[in-house]
């Protein structure tokens, strides 16, 4: 196929990127960064503004990653998040009309369901946005079903949890976490560390994109891998353990860490049973596994 992937040169979508080109695939990125990648073409793009945004037609697909990244960074800037996020995914839209594409993926975020009302949370539990970024994912997948029922094309949405792998960068808490156990210092958990997630490795999330590509059903999944909720005090231990570092936990305030949020989402772990019966995903890459990769990675950077 032939596939255009926005913010093609971030985390998420050079991994996928990667994947795309080793299985054949024809791939654009389109980006205010050149991702400077082997086997991919490369167009200069600013999802804000649709001028810069190349005629479509001709690509069966689309991948739509290109986005305001993070809850802190949207809190921080939230008109900014809400300006970009959401006049972006509409630019993207448009063209994907003008250009008759069969066929788009959207990355939403488990953003949208706030501080759930149960776990593991399903694709039909109510939204609870508590950030800029949660409501602009929420308005971004609203407008990718409306343009499928006007036009035709096809998508699949993705509420993507807490994703770590290579490349990610610092602000995130796995790679945070790692890079100062390998220094071996302390690691700050922010909070009393009983907020709980479910990391899923980048890989396994490319898999789930590279099948959703395939076969798009005009439906929603949640992304992730529920098999190994852990809490953010278990988590750095764990980390601390498989880097066989010699470094501390050390807990601050939520009021004190500067991060301007009086407190993180409790619990965040997905219900991932309707991804693995319609798309047959499932995430392979446990925990300690996924941390050795990531702690491999750096030590070869």
């Amino acid at each position: 196929m032939k596939v255009f992937v926005t913010g093609g040169s971030g985390f998420i979508g050079r991994h996928l990127c990667w994947a795309l080109v080793r299985e054949g695939h024809s791939v654009t990125v389109g980006d205010v960064r050149n991702p400077l990648m082997n086997g991919v073409d490369f167009v200069p793009m600013d999802i804000t503004r649709p001028e810069t945004i190349p005629n479509l037609r001709g690509y069966n697909a689309v991948v739509h990653l290109a986005a305001v990244l993070g809850v802190a960074n949207s809190e921080k800037n939230p008109m900014l998040t809400l300006d970009v996020n959401i006049d972006g995914v509409r630019n993207i839209l448009n063209s994907c009309i003008e250009g008759e594409v069969e066929r788009f993926l959207f990355t939403s975020s488990s953003e949208v369901y706030g501080e759930p009302a149960r776990t593991p949370i399903r694709e039909d539990d109510f939204f609870n946005p508590v950030s800029p970024y949660g409501v602009s994912k929420i308005v971004g997948e609203e407008y990718v079903k409306v343009v499928s029922k006007t036009s035709g094309m096809k998508y699949n949405i993705f509420r993507l949890f807490s994703v770590y792998g290579p490349g990610q960068s610092p602000e995130f808490v796995m790679p945070r976490f790692v890079q100062l156990a390998m220094e071996n210092k302390t690691l700050t958990v922010h909070g009393d560390g009983t907020q709980t997630r479910a990391f899923c490795y980048v890989s396994d999330v490319v898999d789930a994109m590279l099948l959703a590509i395939k076969n798009p059903m005009n439906e929603v999944f949640n992304i992730g891998n529920s098999s190994e909720p852990v809490t953010i005090e278990k988590l750095a231990k764990k980390v601390i353990d498989v880097t066989e570092s010699t470094s501390k936990v050390e807990f601050v305030k939520e009021e004190d860490s500067g991060r301007g949020r009086k407190r993180d989402i409790y619990h965040r772990i997905p219900d991932t049973e309707k991804a693995a019966n319609m798309l047959g995903f499932k995430a392979k890459v446990g925990l300690e596994e996924g941390i050795s990769r990531l702690a491999d990675s750096v030590r070869g950077s």
